[in-house]
């Protein structure tokens, strides 16, 4: 059985239908229910999902509170789990600070592969800039063009 971490990426497009990866992103998490695969969420991405789903960036921003309301229906219907980081994520976080030259602003991608790694789970996600992380188990999703 696959278990799957999620990036922001998918549950946000999995939950606004003016996301230009809608679509993409149900399929896959309606092919991985039905294939038997689960879901962990690290807490960090809910965190983040609710921060993006509330942001002006939409026609219609979501308000924290119908947010939060989105986000326990994704879980749910996922049948996901929300985890925290497996302890050892900071040594491979560590690691790859040191050997790959990270950014800031990759420090939370960075967080998610090693945590992916070491919780020997798949990383669902649109960025293929995740092909940068030795070791870590990616399940691309197709972008529509």
């Amino acid at each position: 059985m696959t278990v799957y971490l999620p990036d922001v990426n998918v549950i946000v497009a999995s939950l606004r239908s003016d996301h230009p990866h809608h679509q993409p992103a149900l399929a896959f998490l309606r092919e991985a229910r039905e294939s038997g695969s689960a879901f962990a969420v690290p807490v960090d991405v809910m965190a983040s999902a609710l921060r993006v789903l509330t942001l002006d960036v939409w026609l219609e921003p979501e308000t924290s509170e119908s947010a939060g309301r989105l986000m326990s229906d994704w879980l749910n219907a996922a049948g996901a789990e929300v985890v925290a980081h497996p302890p050892i994520t900071w040594t491979v976080l560590a690691e790859f600070a040191r050997t790959l030259s990270l950014t800031s602003r990759s420090m939370p991608d960075a967080l998610l592969a090693a945590s992916a790694i070491t919780s020997r789970s798949t990383l669902a996600t649109f960025d293929r800039g995740f092909s940068r992380y030795p070791g870590l188990r990616v399940e691309l999703l197709q972008q529509l063009h």
